[in-house]
């Protein structure tokens, strides 16, 4: 997140009418249309035809082509084998118009059909939908690797996420993966951690969603987000992260810098597994220790979090996690880390099931409405501001007071609040302990309010 041609008398001639029937009845969207094979000179809807015209009437730029001879005495049988062929015309038209729209390519972009390992997923109280499934990579070792060609395999799953942090008046980016053709998306916690509005363009061609999450999981940096009215989008293909090993090629993708348009694109190889790194994050003071990341010599940066990691086939093995503006992790030049993909996929399954958890959080997110950082004694998390009129402040806690507790849970530090809170949604009562600055212990019931995701 970064905090990141010739004229139709010559070449159609009209059916004859046929005497002594009246003249041919003018229908729209049948004479009133030029012949499939002249261009109009004008888009439709054609204007009707003039008075002083009779039937048929081509169209505006069209003059009707001079009246025909008087009909042989077998006139209607001409009439009837010409309007045969009409209808044939007409049927053989439709056909070639069906087939095209067939072999049109998506008009979300070329080969935008869902992959072969994904289907439709599942959403929190929905019916059953499923998330794309590892396959087996093939050999990553050796050889060079063309990250251009890797990337144009990629792209088309990949999506920029832009968002607003209202209670931290700044503006946030990343990136993120597409999981279903019906637009859930991967990316990491940290991308979306404080947003209050949210859009999501797909790279290939800049189309723009809104998005809403749907949960998230702080403790391995993972968030799922369900874009709305979206549909034929293109999922990644997963490969399998427990295969993956040191010294193999890769190609991370994403928002290099939060400018969106083309993502970036860097190769390097996988350097160790298994890693573990702390995060801090500036926005709520509290930290988190990642664990189980694979780590990389490649320089990822901010705005590519929740970016693909891919080996030499396309196949995504890993979500990238990079440090930025108000998200920090311990992390050297050239290097980077990412989130396992079956990791990834795990929590997203189990957010998409509905499985809340001490660590997952499923929903809308509960609102305290304080911002908090740590306590010099060692305990409790120290008010810096409160929001005005939010459940706090209508608790009455005021800036400088030191929250301890948390209904029945200690509180030792702003982590430990953001990991409480967590497991509360908007609408649910709680008691908040905490020694204002007078040193006396103070109490009150407090009523979650709806806050950004945390």
């Amino acid at each position: 997140m970064s905090w990141d041609h010739e004229s139709p008398a010559s070449r159609t001639q009209p059916i004859p009418p046929v005497p002594p029937a009246p003249p041919p009845t003018f229908i729209p969207g049948v004479h009133q249309v030029p012949p499939a094979h002249v261009p109009p000179m004008y888009p439709p809807p054609y204007p009707p035809p003039p008075a002083n015209v009779p039937p048929p009437y081509w169209g505006p730029g069209f003059p009707p082509p001079p009246p025909p001879p008087p009909p042989p005495r077998r006139g209607w049988l001409i009439g009837i084998a010409l309007a045969l062929v009409l209808l044939m015309v007409i049927g053989a038209t439709a056909f070639v118009l069906v087939l095209g729209a067939l072999r049109q390519p998506n008009r979300f972009g070329a080969d935008q059909e869902p992959g072969p390992n994904a289907t439709q997923p599942t959403t929190p109280g929905g019916s059953g939908q499923a998330l794309p499934q590892p396959v087996a990579p093939e050999d990553q070792s050796t050889g060079p690797i063309d990250q251009d060609a890797v990337a144009a395999k990629v792209n088309p799953s990949v999506v920029d996420i832009n968002t607003t942090l209202g209670f931290a008046n700044a503006r946030a980016a990343g990136t993120g993966m597409i999981l279903t053709a019906s637009g859930l998306v991967l990316t990491n916690n940290h991308v979306i951690a404080g947003e209050t509005d949210m859009t999501v363009t797909t790279v290939v061609n800049g189309r723009t969603y809104g998005g809403t999450v749907l949960g998230y999981d702080r403790t391995e940096d993972v968030a799922v987000v369900q874009l709305k009215n979206a549909s034929g989008l293109k999922p990644i293909t997963a490969g399998d992260s427990d295969l993956v090993k040191a010294g193999d090629r890769i190609v991370a993708i994403g928002n290099a810098g939060g400018t969106g348009g083309a993502p970036s694109v860097v190769s390097g190889v996988v350097e160790a597994l298994n890693r573990t790194i702390m995060a801090s994050d500036e926005l709520d003071g509290s930290t988190n220790q990642l664990t189980g990341l694979i780590q990389i010599q490649a320089p990822i940066v901010a705005g590519d979090s929740g970016g693909p990691l891919v080996d030499r086939s396309g196949h995504v093995i890993g979500m990238n996690t990079a440090a930025s503006a108000g998200f920090n992790v311990q992390s050297s030049g050239g290097r980077g880390f990412a989130v396992p993909i079956k990791t990834a996929l795990d929590v997203a399954q189990k957010i998409l099931s509905g499985q809340s958890s001490s660590t997952t959080h499923v929903g809308p997110t509960a609102l305290l409405g304080v911002k908090t950082t740590n306590s010099s004694r060692g305990n409790g998390a120290v008010v810096n501001d409160v929001v005005p009129n939010g459940p706090a402040d209508q608790a009455g806690l005021r800036a400088g007071d030191v929250i301890t507790g948390l209904n029945n849970a200690d509180i030792n530090s702003p982590t430990d609040l953001s990991n409480v809170i967590n497991q509360f949604h908007p609408g649910d009562k709680a008691t908040l302990t905490w020694i204002d600055e007078s040193g006396q212990q103070q109490s009150g019931t407090v009523t979650f309010g709806t806050g950004p995701p945390a």
